[in-house]
């Protein structure tokens, strides 16, 4: 059986964006750090096609990935800049809008898909010499006084003075340190395509709230659109059981001519949506973060800003720890991160929570007022600019 000689500073399960975002952080800091993944990220390649799954990345997201050095090449690849955005209710003719100019910021936010972001991320960690255990899963974590030990199924150990666990929603090593969720299932499917229209997306993004979920058209490079309609599980299903040309037609009835005539969609895919948010972000020795603790509705397009806020977060709190020389894995300084990431990580989400429930009322008094408050946003250039803050970070 392998065993880690050296005593690492941080072990980082998982990687996906947040997990390997979080490595290539604490390494630019100074830190001795690892990363286990049962999964490495697949190559990238231009000549692939769309991946189906994009993400939109907010202004401190970018600056972030900027600071990591990685930006540039995700530029380089392909990146849509989002320099607008407008949201609408299925049953009003008022829309909200946003202009990039307003919020100081060259865009709003840019499209990137999520496969592209991954393997730039784990190139970057590969190629600045950064400590890899690949196809290996958690079989035990073991806390001590001062160090942790990851026994991994292909019998290696990692040693280190905290874990931090990046390994997504289901999170093996959450559920393991005995750590409850808050959780809502929405009883929907979010499918994603890109499609064709007939009329250009004009570089802006496109949000309508329908009576069974939101659905929205993200602008990509070529052209295309990203759509993601959020619907009833049941209403998912029969959606994807259509051809092509019958989906097309089904997306056009409900976008209302956003972007004129549907004329082509790619191969589609869906995926649960819940909201899931971790009760604590720390055990002995190991702390949450990204998917791991906390997963949100896609409305606003927030998931993985707010796992990459808490890397943030985290470099600044280790970084710190590691100035005054202190335990990196003590329950004092794990709280210093804890405390404030699971604030707004869950005001975050019961926000995103409560825009779903009060556009799913549709009938009766509370619509009325429903409309009446959003038409007061809309005209509301306080209110307008207080969202789009919160939006880009």
């Amino acid at each position: 059986m392998r065993s880690s000689s050296r005593q690492l500073d941080v072990a980082i399960v998982g990687s996906g964006p947040a997990g390997l975002s979080a490595a290539l952080s604490l390494k630019q800091a100074g830190l001795e750090v690892a990363v286990v993944s049962r999964d490495w990220p697949q190559s990238w390649s231009a000549a692939d096609g769309y991946d189906l799954r994009v993400v939109a990345l907010a202004p401190d997201a970018v600056a972030l990935l900027s600071h990591l050095q990685v930006w540039d090449t995700i530029l380089q690849a392909r990146a849509q800049p989002v320099l607008g955005m407008c949201i609408e209710e299925a049953d009003s003719a008022t829309r909200l809008c946003f202009d990039a100019a307003e919020s100081g910021e060259p865009a709003l936010a840019w499209i990137v898909e999520l496969g592209l972001l991954a393997d730039k991320l784990a190139r970057a960690w590969v190629e600045r010499g950064g400590v890899v255990h690949d196809g290996a899963a958690v079989s035990e974590l073991a806390a001590g006084e001062d160090h942790a030990v990851l026994h991994l199924d292909n019998g290696d150990r990692v040693r280190a003075k905290l874990v931090v666990a990046a390994d997504g929603a289901g999170s093996p090593l959450r559920v393991a340190a005995g750590i409850g969720v808050e959780q809502r299932d929405y009883q929907q499917r979010a499918i994603v395509a890109a499609v064709t229209t007939a009329q250009p997306h004009q570089q802006l993004a496109r949000q309508r709230f329908l009576p069974g979920g939101p659905l929205a058209f993200l602008p990509l490079v070529d052209g295309r659109s990203s759509i993601v309609w959020s619907t009833a599980s049941a209403h998912a299903e029969q959606l994807l059981g259509l051809d092509d040309a019958g989906f097309c037609r089904a997306l056009g009835s409900v976008s209302s001519g956003m972007l004129g005539e549907i004329l082509a969609s790619s191969p589609r895919a869906a995926f649960p949506l819940h909201m899931q948010l971790a009760r604590r972000y720390q055990a002995p020795r190991l702390l949450l973060l990204g998917d791991a603790a906390h997963q949100v509705h896609p409305l606003a397009g927030q998931g993985l800003n707010l796992g990459l806020r808490d890397v943030r977060r985290l470099t600044e709190v280790l970084s710190w720890a590691a100035l005054g020389e202190l335990d990196l894995g003590a329950s004092a300084v794990l709280r210093r991160y804890e405390r404030p990431q699971r604030s707004e990580n869950w005001l975050a989400a019961h926000a995103f929570d409560g825009l779903e429930r009060w556009f799913a009322i549709n009938e009766g008094p509370l619509a009325q007022i429903r409309r009446g408050g959003f038409e007061w946003i809309a005209n509301s250039p306080l209110a307008k600019h207080w969202l789009l803050r919160r939006a880009t970070g």
